[in-house]
């Protein structure tokens, strides 16, 4: 009985090592499938006519003469030791790039989340307790906005009007706030709609349910009862809904960082996709991998501790 947990502990450990290993060789083959020398486009970008013997002493300096196992096998000799690499294009390590640069995407993503998942909420209460009222009409039409307009004509209009027609903000030279502001916002405005409307279908379906009819029956009035009995609900129904707006944090910003001007992750990955930076498109997309393999864990974990409904907490 005794070494049954250790039993099951060692088998989580294996299973953990093994989904790693998944995972890193799934980012290694992904980036090197993709069409493009990382050689060639280097040289055609700089301008440099280079022949067949350049380009077979770059590709046996970057290690990229060598066979595809042994050049894994380095990737991952390299992590172990905290060496992501070097980046193609700037020739620093890999790690530094990306710690410099994660920051801004991190907090453009999670701040534009925090404001949508905060306004989308009330936003659908507002429609819940008035179903033909403007609040109502407003988080349908976000939702197709954000289904229809393309991210960049958001981007664009969001800076014309903040940064040049009220000048709230000086997205280039101003302070670290005022660069992020303009990125948030766009964030935030795609992802208040969605999370509305989920907080508001959350609500017509638990005033449905028996013990919101016992709630109305010991005298609360419906806004009431909602408000009080509706929160667990919509809570976890808005978990469900933000795993996978989580990508938001760490890649999902690009178009908004390039418009208005800030050195985020999401733009650099566009420029290493283009220049097929192997190193920093392998480590990026490990980072995905746990950063929402870890985010839907714990969403889960949440889920499972608030979840109102009796056979979802068993």
């Amino acid at each position: 009985m005794e070494t049954l947990p250790h039993a099951m502990r060692g088998r989580r450990f294996l299973e953990g090592v093994a989904f790693l290993f998944l995972v890193l060789a799934a980012a290694f083959l992904f980036v090197r499938m993709l069409p493009g020398d990382p050689v060639d486009i280097r040289l055609q970008s700089s301008m440099v006519a280079g022949d067949e013997a350049t380009a077979a002493v770059m590709r046996s300096t970057l290690g990229l003469d060598q066979p595809l196992w042994l050049q894994f096998v380095d990737w991952i000799g390299g992590l172990s030791r905290l060496d992501g690499g070097r980046s193609l294009a700037s020739d620093r390590p890999v790690l530094a790039e990306l710690a410099a640069r994660l920051p801004w995407s991190f907090a453009i993503g999670n701040g534009g989340l925090l404001l949508g998942v905060t306004f989308g909420t009330l936003l659908g209460y507002a429609s819940c307790f008035h179903r033909h009222g403007i609040a109502s009409a407003f988080s349908r039409m976000l939702v197709i906005a954000s289904q229809s307009i393309p991210s960049f004509a958001v981007a664009f209009l969001v800076f014309w009007l903040v940064a040049v027609e009220l000048q709230w903000i000086r997205p280039v030279f101003g302070s670290p706030i005022e660069r992020i502001a303009g990125p948030i916002l766009v964030v935030a405005l795609f992802a208040t709609g969605p999370f509305a409307r989920v907080t508001f279908g959350t609500l017509v379906a638990v005033q449905s349910s028996s013990w919101f009819m016992t709630a109305l029956a010991k005298g609360l009035s419906r806004k009431r009862a909602m408000i009080a009995h509706g929160g667990r609900s919509v809570v976890v129904a808005n978990a469900a809904v933000l795993v996978p707006e989580l990508g938001w944090a760490v890649g999902g910003t690009a178009v908004s960082e390039i418009v208005f001007g800030v050195s985020g992750l999401s733009a650099y990955i566009v420029e290493a996709a283009a220049s097929r930076d192997y190193a920093v498109l392998q480590l990026y997309l490990v980072a995905i991998f746990v950063w929402l393999g870890t985010a839907h864990g714990c969403i889960t974990a949440l889920r499972s501790r608030i979840d109102p409904r009796p056979e979802v907490r068993r």
